[in-house]
């Protein structure tokens, strides 16, 4: 594309979000061939500097990024420092000039700042500048900004598009981690005092912030355990009311903390984050009963990847030391408990944690594994039979089940999971058991669902 001038780009702009179809499509294949020009980096930061129209600002402003994400190699490395400075000036003022709701152009221009920091390797120190400059309290554009940006940043760090090598994000989360206390009081002290139009949303944002934070691989664990942000966080979800928004959020933070504690044996800076993360899931029962009868289907998968989670956090403990300390065997009893419930798709979630359960057990030596398999027998049973009723075809389907059906996938996935687990029992002992259930079956869907999981080790019995 040669000699593209600025106002063609706002004509294309226009004409892509017009009411002329047949003027849209044009306007898609002429944006997509600017936006990999070189003329889009110079031309993209100049609308977002007028700020003529929101719509221009947002296409200007995913144009940077993606440059930023797949042609940085284009921009010239003296021109990195004005960039930065363009783009920090941006967070601030933007909202001013377009006086309108610009959260999705910030998101955009966080993520640009983002890949553009990591990506400078010669660049140290960005944190706590940000921290300084957006950090500040009653101010509710920075509070805006700094809530954004610190969202972003950590997801963008581990984005598998940005093209870093592994010092430099090593270097980065030292960066994070070193910074953790500053953005944690940061964080509490918004959600003690929420901006008063809307102190959900903050809050939810607030932990969404945590959450993403938490994707640091670095970050402290024992800061984190003495941080009262956590402990809010972990009561969100104990408490019946909630609101689905923060629900998310802070399942998704509790899931990030997890991933922080090594599986194995627990170093002992993570030991007082790791009681804290087991006794928050643990005293979630009450909470996951209540949307069991509200039928809230999202707070439902929540718990249940909240106690997958815990169960995979913690395997190595439960399969050394079952019922003992991290072994505490409650926490297979509630991923059992969830088993209770009528949704398959939720059963399916905690597939993963009884195959690495098998996985460990299988490697045990002879003495070990008798001991052990007396502690995970009735589990094992318990999961097998929950998964005969979940395989129960509707007996009023006047139709075969479709091999492609949802359904049908699942029973071919219970039947590897019945595989994965069936020598802890023994494939004789297992047959006896689903026998006995058999024959006290009254209909026909609960003697196929039966069936058809006793032919998933029926070949395993000599």
């Amino acid at each position: 594309m040669d000699n593209i001038s600025l106002d063609s780009v706002y004509e294309a702009v226009n004409a892509l979000n017009g009411p002329d179809p047949s003027r849209n499509g044009a306007a898609i294949k002429w944006l997509e061939q600017f936006q990999k020009s070189i003329d889009a980096w110079t031309i993209a930061d100049r609308i977002l500097n007028e700020a003529r129209s929101s719509d221009a600002c947002l296409f200007a402003a995913q144009t940077l990024r993606n440059k930023l994400l797949y042609q940085m190699h284009e921009l010239p490395s003296d021109s990195y420092v004005a960039l930065r400075d363009s783009l920090l000036s941006l967070l601030s003022n933007i909202e001013t000039k377009l006086g309108r709701n610009v959260s999705s152009i910030l998101v955009q221009i966080c993520a640009a700042l983002s890949d553009l920091y990591i990506q400078v390797v010669e660049w140290r120190g960005f944190i706590p500048q940000l921290i300084a400059l957006f950090g500040v309290q009653g101010n509710t554009r920075n509070q805006q900004i700094f809530l954004n940006f610190f969202r972003i940043f950590p997801e963008e760090l581990y984005n598998r598009r940005l093209k870093i090598g592994e010092n430099r994000r090593q270097e980065i989360e030292l960066e994070m981690a070193a910074e953790t206390v500053q953005v944690l009081n940061i964080l509490s002290q918004l959600c003690s005092s929420p901006d008063a139009s809307s102190p959900s949303v903050t809050l939810t944002n607030c932990v969404n912030c945590l959450a993403s934070w938490l994707l640091n691989k670095q970050c402290p664990t024992e800061i984190l355990a003495h941080s009262p942000l956590l402990h809010s966080v972990i009561g969100c979800l104990t408490q019946n009311s909630v609101a689905s928004d923060l629900h998310d959020a802070a399942t998704e933070c509790l899931v990030n903390a997890f991933q922080l504690i090594n599986d194995g044996d627990i170093p002992p800076q993570q030991i007082e984050l790791a009681r804290i993360l087991q006794q928050g899931v643990l005293h979630t029962g009450e909470a996951f009963r209540s949307a069991v009868r509200d039928e809230d289907s999202d707070k439902l998968i929540n718990y249940t990847r909240l106690y997958a989670e815990h169960c995979e956090a913690f395997l190595t403990q439960i399969a050394k030391h079952p019922g003992d300390g991290f072994g505490d065997l409650r926490g297979l009893e509630m991923l059992q408990i969830v088993n209770e419930y009528h949704d398959y798709n939720l059963v399916e979630m905690s597939f993963n944690v009884w195959y690495r359960l098998s996985e460990y057990l299988y490697q045990c030596d002879e003495p070990d594994f008798d001991e052990l398999r007396i502690a995970f027998k009735p589990f094992v049973e318990k999961h097998i039979l929950s998964l005969c009723r979940h395989c129960r075809i509707d007996s009023d389907s006047q139709e075969m089940l479709s091999e492609r059906s949802e359904l049908a996938e699942f029973r071919y996935r219970a039947q590897e999971s019945v595989r994965d687990v069936t020598f802890i029992i023994g494939s004789v002992d297992l047959l006896r058991l689903l026998m006995e259930h058999l024959n006290t079956s009254t209909s026909w869907d609960q003697m196929e669902a039966i069936l058809f999981i006793i032919s998933s080790f029926i070949n395993n019995i000599v």
